[in-house]
């Protein structure tokens, strides 16, 4: 026979066989790691789960132990849990309660409805109803997301620096055509300024100062012209 450290007995066990039948008909994965796994480790001195509290002077401490379930199950009722104290003393294990124990003790006395596959209170239908739809909401939002693709830091980054470089060149672009309008503006008005001297103001000097003015004009057209065709081209390629 196999020898153990702690004794295992109830606060109220007559409670706590009707949370445990409910546990089984509800959630036979806790119920089956319940008694495969923690009580014997209980017996053994091995204490499960988080220490919610200490009393020194009866050198007594209290646990809250999380048990597996339905995911769906523990989001509307909340989490399963064993609620045990351990008497150091005596070295004995006390259960309290299995909690969420109102749906539980409601599953225990009669055959609990379900809604959408899911198990629902009684006493708290309209409510449970409303999160059991709430959580598919979010679940569906949740698939939805993960099917969109994920970019990358990187790959954001290299659209920013992309569209950046984009942005350049069509400002460099925009500039360039301002340039050639302007210069072919300022080459017409000196032709127009060459013309008039010329009709008005015959002499050497106003000859040397004509070919001169003739020269800048020409040369400002064509620049003007240069960068217009330069333009044109380079929008055609994008």
């Amino acid at each position: 026979m196999m020898k153990t450290d702690y004794i295992i007995d109830y606060t109220n066990e007559s409670k706590y066989k009707k949370l445990e039948r409910a546990l089984k008909k509800y959630n036979m994965i806790a119920f089956n790691k319940l008694n495969s796994e923690y009580y014997p480790a209980l017996r053994n001195g091995n204490f499960a789960g988080e220490r919610v509290s200490v009393n020194k002077k009866d050198n007594t401490a209290k646990y809250e132990l999380t048990l597996p379930g339905d995911k769906v199950f523990t989001t509307v009722h909340g989490m399963a849990k064993l609620h045990y104290t351990v008497d150091l003393n005596d070295k004995k294990v006390m259960l309290d309660t299995i909690t969420p124990t109102d749906i539980l003790l409601e599953g225990h006395m009669s055959e609990l409805a379900t809604y959408k596959g899911i198990m629902i209170s009684k006493a708290n239908a309209s409510k449970d109803k409303f999160k059991i739809d709430l959580l598919n909401i979010l679940n569906d939002s949740g698939k939805q997301q993960k099917e969109e693709p994920q970019r990358s830091e990187n790959e954001i980054e290299k659209e920013v620096v992309v569209e950046e470089k984009k942005e350049t060149i069509s400002s460099d672009r925009l500039k360039g055509l301002k340039t050639s309008a302007i210069l072919i503006i300022i080459g017409n008005v000196l032709y127009w300024i060459l013309e008039y001297r010329t009709s008005n103001d015959i002499n050497p000097f106003s000859e040397f100062l004509t070919g001169v003015l003739l020269g800048i004009s020409v040369g400002i057209n064509i620049i003007g012209i240069v960068l217009l065709v330069s333009y044109i081209v380079k929008n055609k390629e994008k």
